[in-house]
C-alpha cells in the first residue's frame, strides 16, 4: 500500500473513531458545545472529552448531530472495521 492511501486511510480511521465515541457520549459533547463560549472553547472541551486529536475534534464540531443517530447495523463501526482491515492488507 501506497503511504499516502495508509495516511489517508488511518486519517479516516481517527474520524470515524472520533465520530463513534461522540454519538456514544453524545450528552457529554452537547453540554461541553453548549458551554462553550467560544469555537475555541468547544473544540478544546471536545478534544478532553473524547481524547481526540484536533483535527479529529474539528470533525465532531463541524458534523451535522443527525450523523451521530444509531443507524442499522451501525454503519461506523462497520466502517472502521473495513478500514481497519484494508490497513491491515496493505
Amino acid at each position: 500500500m501506497e503511504a499516502d492511501v495508509r495516511a489517508n486511510l488511518m486519517q479516516r480511521l481517527e474520524y470515524l473513531k472520533a465520530m463513534r465515541a461522540a454519538r456514544e457520549r453524545l450528552p457529554e459533547v452537547a453540554a461541553v458545545i453548549a458551554a462553550a463560549e467560544s469555537d475555541e472553547d468547544a473544540l478544546a472541551g471536545i478534544r478532553s472529552t473524547l481524547g481526540c486529536s484536533e483535527i479529529a475534534a474539528s470533525v465532531v464540531y463541524n458534523m451535522q448531530l443527525r450523523r451521530l443517530r444509531v443507524r442499522p447495523q451501525d454503519a461506523l463501526t462497520a466502517e472502521i472495521a473495513e478500514v481497519e482491515q484494508l490497513l491491515e492488507d496493505g
